[in-house]
C-alpha cells in the first residue's frame, strides 16, 4: 500500500498510518497541512486509486490524549461535567476488558483517551476549556466529582477563569472571554492592584494535593 500527497502540486511519498495512534493500534503518519493548502492523499489499495482528506472532518491539527486507569469512568465524568458526546464507534475494548481507544467530543473539540497499564501511575493531563459561562461549567464540574483548585477568576487579559482537577488528576482549565482588551490596557492592569491580586491567587494555588507525609 502506497500513499503519496498533494499540496502545491509536487507529490512527495507519506508512510502509510492509522489515526489510532499510541493506543496500541499503531502510529499516525500525517503530513503537516501547510496554511491554506487542502492536502489531498492519493492512495492506491488493491490497485484501485482513491483520494482521500488527510484530515478527517470534525478533527482539528491538534488532538489531546488523556490516559486513564478507567477510561469508562473518565467518560462518565467529562459527560456530566462539561456536556462530552462519545463518538459512535470509537470505543475499542480490549480481551483484557481494557478500553483501548476511544474519543469524546466537547464542544468542538475531539479528545482521545485509553486505559493504560494499571502498573503504571496515570500521567495527569492539562487541558484548557472554552466555554460561553465558566462560572457555570465550573460548578457543574465540582458537582459532577471535580476539585476546584482556583475559583473563576477574572483575569487582567481579559477572561474568566476557574480551574478543576477532576477525579482521575488531569487538570482543566476552564474559561470565557468577557471582554477584548487592548494592549494598552493589558499593560496598564499588569500593575493594577485588582488584577496583580487576581493573578497572584491563581498562581499561588497547587495543583495537586500535597503528598502524605514521610514521618
Amino acid at each position: 500500500m502506497a500513499s503519496t500527497v498533494e499540496d502545491t502540486g509536487t507529490a512527495r511519498p507519506v508512510p502509510a498510518g492509522s489515526r489510532f495512534g499510541g493506543s496500541g493500534f499503531g502510529t499516525a503518519a500525517r503530513p503537516v497541512r501547510p496554511t491554506g493548502v487542502p492536502l489531498r492523499t492519493r492512495s492506491f489499495f488493491g490497485g484501485i486509486e482513491m483520494t482521500v482528506q488527510t484530515v478527517p472532518d470534525g478533527y482539528t491539527t491538534v488532538t489531546p490524549w488523556v490516559l486513564s486507569h478507567d477510561t469508562a469512568a473518565l467518560i462518565d465524568y467529562l459527560t456530566d461535567a462539561f456536556g462530552a458526546l462519545e463518538l459512535p464507534g470509537s470505543r475499542f475494548v480490549g480481551a483484557d476488558g481494557r478500553i483501548g481507544h476511544a474519543e469524546v467530543r466537547i464542544g468542538d473539540a475531539i479528545v482521545m483517551m485509553f486505559d493504560i497499564d494499571p502498573t503504571i501511575p496515570a500521567p495527569p493531563a492539562f487541558l484548557r476549556l472554552y466555554v460561553e459561562d465558566a462560572d457555570e461549567v465550573h460548578r457543574r464540574a465540582v458537582a459532577a466529582g471535580g476539585t476546584s483548585v482556583t475559583e473563576v477568576t477574572h483575569l487582567f487579559f481579559g477572561d474568566r477563569v476557574g480551574r478543576v482537577r477532576d477525579p482521575f488528576g488531569n487538570l482543566w482549565w476552564i474559561q470565557s472571554r468577557v471582554e477584548e482588551v487592548t494592549p494598552e490596557e493589558m499593560e496598564r492592569r499588569l500593575v493594577d492592584p485588582e488584577f496583580v491580586a487576581a493573578m497572584a491567587y491563581v498562581q499561588s494555588a497547587r495543583f495537586f494535593p500535597e503528598q502524605p507525609s514521610a514521618e
